[in-house]
């Protein structure tokens, strides 16, 4: 087993693993995104309609980091919502949020 699977140290800052990008609107991930002054894609407002996983998957980043930066299992979206894609690195964090 990998030793990552071991670790018992609590999340203090959440960590985008890779670049996040955007490969277009499609069925469940209609929205727009949100750009940062550097043109960083940092938010997403969440359409009717919208699944959780469809938003992760659309901008390329792992439905569990997903859901863990905006606190959800992602069934209780809600449009008009707006999630976290980039987390801010001086975000405070840990699981039991």
């Amino acid at each position: 087993m990998p030793s990552y699977a071991y670790n018992t140290e609590p999340v203090t800052v959440p960590e985008l693993a890779g670049e996040i990008s955007d490969t277009g609107p499609r069925e469940f991930a209609s929205g727009d995104p949100t750009l940062n002054s550097d043109g960083q894609i940092v938010s997403y407002t969440t359409q009717p309609g919208d699944a959780m996983q469809a938003i992760a998957a659309r901008f390329c980043i792992d439905s569990y980091s997903f859901a863990s930066y905006n606190h959800t299992t992602g069934y209780d979206i809600q449009p008009g919502d707006v999630l976290v894609l980039r987390p801010a690195p001086d975000a405070p964090w840990s699981w039991e949020n």
